[in-house]
């Protein structure tokens, strides 16, 4: 079988996959009433798995500049998500954690990414679903790119050590 997309770079085809998995996620959260987007998410995430981050752990765990990294905390908090408190080790630090409210809400989220999961890879062979797994992964590593591989539920189930 001919591949008609073999002179766009695979870099390019990731990319343009990953804009529109963020894109089809951000709409059925949002077609549940649930005010998130996928990159905040990544911030939740962080704090289901260790709640109490300072914003520099949250930056650097979440690969988010500070700037975008205070923007996006903002927004949590006055949605209710999340709450700012001061670090009791140093007063120049406040410490991250989720709410209640984002509590409820994390079995929700997580059933609308399951969901948008399943419908990305329907009609894929699993054995090209696990290759494709197999060649990201490869590549990760050919970039030096390290991350804590987390299961949908928030859990981390292989955690790469970074530097900061």
């Amino acid at each position: 079988m001919k591949n008609e997309f073999e002179h766009i770079p695979i870099s390019y085809l990731i990319y343009q996959a990953e804009r529109a998995i963020h894109h089809n996620i951000n709409q059925s959260l949002q077609a549940q009433g649930i005010p998130i987007m996928v990159e905040q998410w990544a911030i939740m995430r962080e704090l289901f798995t260790k709640n109490e981050l300072t914003q520099q752990e949250l930056a650097h765990k979440t690969r988010k500049d500070k700037t975008t990294l205070v923007r996006l905390v903002d927004t949590l908090e006055k949605n209710g998500w999340v709450e700012r408190k001061p670090d009791p080790k140093d007063r120049r630090k406040k410490l991250i954690s989720y709410t209640s409210k984002a509590s409820k809400l994390k079995d929700q989220v997580i059933g609308i990414l399951r969901n948008n999961n399943q419908k990305l890879l329907n009609n894929i062979d699993p054995e090209k679903v696990s290759e494709m797994q197999e060649v990201l992964l490869l590549m990760f590593r050919n970039l030096e790119w390290e991350f804590d591989f987390m299961d949908t539920n928030c859990r981390i189930i292989i955690n790469e050590e970074r530097k900061p």
